[in-house]
């Protein structure tokens, strides 16, 4: 990955703030930082998914990947981020809608595991913002668990609202881009605890 790529998050959160518009939502295209392509190493997989509830479906999609993950030695709870990171991109970025993508990107290696999910949505919440640098610095306490607790809103019924934070407790790293065609792109890394510097 291109160390010019800058994690959208990197902006600050006053500076993403600012852009915030049309009811407390910032547009992807808005964002200046550089977009995010996958890399020609990784193995790319295009899905749609059109059946409600959608669990089976996400779980046929990733349960494979994360098994060659397995085969090499790494923890099988990936499973964990990997599926919250796709159920995130169906429900909150493409909306449920059947004919967006849902782009799934991964490299898998004896030393790290690499994941990319892009989804075709174009804004992000204010609130969720603000809840990706709460998680960054790790503050555990009850309110950094479920994100709707954190943000005072009432949790929908297809939501736990938890799906975030046990996507940052599962990995070692997670990044967020902006997409060549101005979607979220959710980057995750997991190294081996061997391999880690």
């Amino acid at each position: 990955m291109s160390s010019r790529l800058y994690d959208i998050f990197g902006l600050g959160l006053d500076a993403c703030v600012a852009l915030a518009f049309d009811g407390g939502k910032v547009r992807l295209h808005d964002l200046s930082s550089a977009e995010y392509t996958f890399p020609s190493e990784y193995l790319v997989i295009d899905a749609h998914f059109s059946t409600p509830p959608y669990y089976s479906a996400i779980r046929q999609l990733i349960d494979p990947i994360v098994d060659q993950a397995e085969e090499h030695g790494h923890p099988r709870n990936l499973i964990t981020a990997f599926y919250e990171v796709v159920l995130n991109a169906v429900q909150h970025g493409n909306q449920y809608d059947p004919d967006k993508t849902v782009r799934v990107g991964y490299q898998i290696t004896p030393s790290v595991v690499n994941f990319a999910v892009e989804d075709q949505g174009d804004s992000l919440s204010v609130d969720f913002i603000r809840y990706i640098h709460h998680q960054r610095r790790r503050e555990g306490n009850y309110d950094s668990t479920n994100f709707y607790t954190f943000a005072g809103k009432q949790k929908p019924p297809a939501n736990l609202g938890t799906g975030t934070f046990f996507t940052h407790q599962y990995v070692d790293a997670v990044h967020y881009y902006r997409s060549r065609n101005g979607g979220l792109i959710v980057h995750l890394a997991k190294r081996k605890a061997h391999a880690r510097h």
